[in-house]
């Protein structure tokens, strides 16, 4: 297994790519009166996050091992409240 490798100059002889990350996102409003209710979701997904030497050519990065455990799902929940009060007037809550 190839590993990045400390030289004499005090640098790195190597190569790390964080994982690509992707997100989607969405949310619904219902309104009911003088209440409207919201929630919705954050999805992100990380790719793996790959290291190793460098190589020469085109792509310097083909040559990469992905690091196990590296890649991950994370879910995030969204929940709100506004309440009309009057006009001009409204009380707004989330988590």
């Amino acid at each position: 297994m190839r590993n990045a490798i400390e030289t004499e100059f005090n640098s790195f002889n190597g190569r790390i790519k964080p994982g690509d990350l992707k997100r989607a996102d969405g949310s619904l409003m219902m309104q009911v009166g003088p209440l409207a209710l919201s929630g919705g979701a954050i999805v992100t997904m990380r790719d793996a996050t790959k290291r190793g030497n460098t190589t020469t050519g085109w792509f310097p990065g083909k040559d990469l091992i992905e690091q196990e455990g590296s890649d991950g799902v994370a879910v995030d929940y969204l929940g709100g409240a506004t309440f009309n009060v009057s006009r001009g007037v409204d009380l707004v809550a989330g988590v």
